[in-house]
């Protein structure tokens, strides 16, 4: 073989070695961008299903009526969780609750009240609860059915859903008006 054979050869196996190189980095940048996307919905799962992201089972917080009566509504949302649940409060305010009559809101629990600023914080323990409670005497709602929305106001528990009920009063003594 004549040496500008032995040249064109060589030549030609650089070049085609090269485009099987870029050909085959393509390929495996595309399978990378593939699998980067994959990783990244498993993280965004993992993320929306443990938000603290310690690989522990997360289940969300549900309100749930404890005692309700002429007197008073008892309100607790448990940690149904593996592992503590934080709640930071802002003021001395712990929940709201807003009272609705045929549709329309007549009352916000907080709206006549002042609560002190500072800082707390309530840690629960796996399969225990916090629990409100709501005093109905001296509210200024009238005899009747109400529908009511409750929810707490730690930082932790606003994307909770809040809690909807209803309740009927009998009577009220000396309501605020």
């Amino acid at each position: 073989m004549s040496i500008s054979k032995k040249i064109i050869v060589a030549i030609s196996a650089i070049v085609i070695g090269g485009v099987l190189v870029v050909g085959a980095a393509e390929i495996f940048n595309k399978n990378e961008a593939v699998n980067d996307d994959k990783i990244g919905d498993i993280e965004r799962e993992k993320e929306e299903k443990n938000p603290d992201n310690s690989g522990i089972a997360y289940i969300a917080p549900v309100y749930e009526i404890v005692e309700q009566d002429q007197d008073k509504i008892r309100i607790q949302i448990k940690n149904q969780s593996e592992t503590d649940m934080v709640l930071n409060y802002t003021s001395s305010q712990k929940f709201d609750i807003k009272f609705m009559q045929d549709g329309k809101h007549v009352y916000t629990w907080s709206s006549d009240k002042s609560f002190m600023q500072m800082m707390s914080k309530k840690i629960v323990k796996p399969g225990e609860s916090e629990e409100y409670t709501l005093e109905l005497k001296g509210l200024p709602l009238e005899k009747g059915k109400y529908d009511f929305e409750f929810y707490s106001v730690a930082q932790e528990l606003e994307d909770v859903a809040p809690l909807e009920g209803s309740l009927v009063l009998e009577s009220q003594e000396d309501p605020i008006q």
